[in-house]
């Protein structure tokens, strides 16, 4: 969720909000802020415009220090107290939460005052968190089981999800969207960003440089595919605890001036770099549905990535999925020459994409909000 200080954090939340304002969906948004991030901002209230945003939206922010391990936050009970009276004083049918993280308010919120909620499984909530302790996967499965609908966003969450004790009786999948208005194929006017000269291809990432992401073994796969082919960039967008290693490595690997860092940019920025790539990358070790494969395809590019969890699900056919294990570096970048010397059309990228605008995606989610009313009504 943007927040004053960090403005392009979890943008997949704001696109699905914003859809939903759009749509004339009642809102009230609320989040939590931890004093990790900074005081300034902890627990203060603030709009959307606040940081940037053209959407005339408040959002309630609650104060949390929270163990990762527990999902107990010591101010947990006074933010039940809070989540109560915004709930009375909105008259809300349903609460809708992003992460099970956020399902554990929800869930309280429903045992204590019989309010609904949908609790939306985004991938490490899944795939990491249950793994710590059996009392975390007894939490986890719970907040599922307990929720009027879980949504998860691929196939292979559901099934992870499964795998440790959740039933599926109330799952739904759908993944999360792009949106289509920002990435899309760039004229030779829309303020197009050169960053090659006419015989070089470029490779692009664009996720947080961090360990999960496999960020750190950028260097290594662009190392291994110069091997190949020399006259090869990378674009890497975003920022992380993992950018002074790598660029240690790329300076260990004689990479210096093969490589572009932008930091972390706005999604219009993002959408005119990958506008100027040839194939966009994510090596991923664990992921739950990455909306920036959806988002390199609406720019109409083929795609290499690992078989992380719900990868293979966002790439479909329009592109390579790598299995992790040994020599990955390796073969990773084995199929990005691959896939830079015989890509994928751009018609066929362009008609995938298509199904994964926010548009569809969160009329779907409405559907299931008027699931759960009905049902609600009918008792």
């Amino acid at each position: 969720m943007p927040k004053p200080g960090e403005p392009l954090k979890g943008m997949f939340v704001f696109n699905r909000i914003k859809k939903l304002f759009e749509k004339n969906i009642d809102l009230k948004v609320v989040t939590t802020s931890s004093p990790l991030r900074g005081l300034k901002n902890w627990g203060r209230d603030y709009s959307f415009k606040d940081v940037g945003f053209d959407l005339d939206l408040n959002v309630a922010n609650l104060t949390k220090i929270e163990n990762p391990y527990s999902y107990m936050d010591l101010f947990r009970a006074k933010n039940l107290v809070r989540l109560k009276k915004i709930f009375m004083k909105t008259n809300c049918d349903l609460v809708h939460a992003q992460f099970v993280r956020d399902g554990y308010y929800a869930y309280f919120l429903k045992k204590r005052y019989d309010v609904p909620y949908v609790v939306t499984c985004q991938g490490f909530d899944i795939t990491i968190v249950p793994s710590y302790n059996q009392k975390m996967r007894n939490k986890t499965i719970q907040i599922l089981e307990k929720a009027d609908k879980a949504i998860f966003v691929s196939n292979s969450l559901m099934d992870k999800a499964k795998s440790f004790g959740y039933s599926g009786k109330n799952s739904r999948v759908i993944p999360n969207g792009f949106d289509s208005s920002v990435f899309k194929i760039l004229k030779n006017g829309d303020n197009r960003i050169k960053i090659q000269d006419h015989s070089e291809r470029v490779i692009g990432f664009c996720a947080a440089l961090i360990k999960r992401k496999r960020a750190d073994k950028l260097p290594e796969i662009l190392a291994q595919v110069n091997k190949i082919d020399n006259n090869i960039r990378m674009v890497i967008i975003g920022d992380g605890p993992c950018g002074g290693e790598i660029k240690k490595r790329i300076k260990k690997n004689g990479l210096n001036g093969k490589v572009l860092f932008t930091g972390r940019i706005k999604q219009s920025e993002i959408a005119k770099y990958m506008n100027e790539m040839d194939v966009f990358i994510l090596p991923s070790i664990n992921e739950g549905y990455p909306t920036v494969v959806s988002e390199a395809q609406g720019c109409g590019l083929p795609v290499v990535c690992s078989d992380a969890v719900g990868v293979p699900e966002a790439v479909g056919d329009c592109g390579m999925v790598v299995k992790q294990g040994e020599n990955f570096e390796k073969r990773f970048a084995a199929e990005i020459i691959k896939m830079l010397n015989n890509p994928v059309s751009r018609e066929k990228i362009l008609k995938r994409a298509s199904k994964y605008d926010w548009d569809i995606l969160v009329n779907k989610e409405i559907e299931v909000y008027g699931e759960i009313i009905d049902h609600r009504n009918s008792i």
